[in-house]
């Protein structure tokens, strides 16, 4: 096993603070094919979105430097999501409800002719509704968006030449129960569970039952569907997809003790090095990060990790408090964001 240090290397102001607050960070994501965006100049590229609203950044090699892209005809207001497509040239973001606007779901494409992002409204939500949570299939032709506190599931299609048509929603959750929500990286199936859900869904009426809410799904870079779940325990699901079978099935367990010892450090996210195929990041409430390396041995099963390894954890330079959201960058083996 190698060794590991974490270090700060650069931090992206986003936005101005006004009125004496503090713009907050609600989420964040790597654009996974910068070089889509032709004429940009950018070697990576990732965007926020937080009380400030949405922004985009790239990384210009040649002034060595993180630079703001424009976002027309205006940016999205504050919000709490954001997701970008495969192929790197759409994101999806959304706004908060005020007393004058509903919550809205956005659409920013990247144009070429004028190398910046253009924003489109692709739905308001219902009164008193924001969005929680999006994701795109992996072919790109469907966006979803969880809405709280309704726990409503909207799905939306997206045609070549024509506007995202909206395909209705789904009340399979109970309300005030936050949804997260995960497609598989190589099917149309999607996974869903709840903060107060013992099930996770796939194809809205298939389940699996789970000890715990499930906080965050993911899946590994074997394409394992992984849950971090309220008890700091963390499992990996095999998901077997043929035409009249399916199924999903814990292969392997991962109890996050040093969170357990220390109440107040819950495991918050987890993410996977997409190139180095043996790393994890886990982040939690107590200002902790971990890299964890694992050994993948062959159990009679398919081979899932069984030796785990604290390889190193996050200095006091870094930041302070909760950690909400931590992303791998799609391009580069070790560099992750963080906030």
């Amino acid at each position: 096993m190698r060794k590991y240090d974490i270090h700060f290397s650069d931090r992206i102001p986003v936005g101005e603070m006004g009125s004496g607050d503090t713009p907050t960070i609600n989420c964040v994501g790597w654009n996974p094919l910068p070089s889509n965006c032709r004429g940009a100049g950018a070697t990576d590229m990732i965007a926020s979105v937080g009380t400030n609203g949405t922004f985009i950044f790239k990384y210009s090699d040649t002034r060595s430097a993180w630079l703001p892209m424009k976002i027309c005809p205006r940016r999205p207001s504050a919000g709490s999501a954001l997701e970008w497509n495969n192929n790197g040239k759409s994101l999806a973001t959304s706004s908060k409800p005020t007393r004058k606007r509903p919550g809205k779901v956005f659409l920013l494409d990247y144009v070429v002719s004028s190398t910046d992002f253009h924003a489109s409204e692709i739905m308001d939500c219902p009164a008193g509704d924001s969005v929680s949570s999006l994701a795109w299939s992996h072919n790109d032709e469907f966006l979803l968006a969880v809405l709280e506190p309704s726990s409503q599931i909207h799905f939306f299609k997206k045609s070549p030449d024509m506007p995202f048509q909206n395909l209705g929603y789904s009340n399979a959750y109970m309300k005030y129960n936050k949804v997260v929500m995960q497609f598989h990286p190589r099917t149309d199936s999607l996974f869903t569970c709840g903060y107060k859900s013992k099930s996770i869904m796939w194809k809205i009426m298939q389940s699996v039952t789970c000890e715990s809410g499930v906080i965050q799904l993911s899946f590994d870079p074997q394409n394992h569907l992984v849950t971090v779940e309220k008890n700091n325990v963390c499992k990996w699901w095999a998901f077997i997809e043929g035409n009249a079978y399916h199924s999903l099935t814990t292969t392997f367990e991962f109890e996050d003790t040093s969170a357990k010892n220390n109440k107040r450090s819950d495991v918050m996210c987890i993410d996977f090095s997409s190139k180095e195929t043996n790393l994890m990041a886990i982040g939690g409430r107590l200002d902790t990060i971990a890299l964890r390396e694992y050994q993948r041995i062959d159990n009679g099963n398919d081979g899932i990790a069984m030796n785990w390894t604290l390889e190193g954890s996050r200095p006091g330079n870094v930041c302070m408090g909760r950690l909400n959201c931590l992303k791998f960058n799609p391009q580069v083996s070790f560099d992750f964001l963080i906030f």
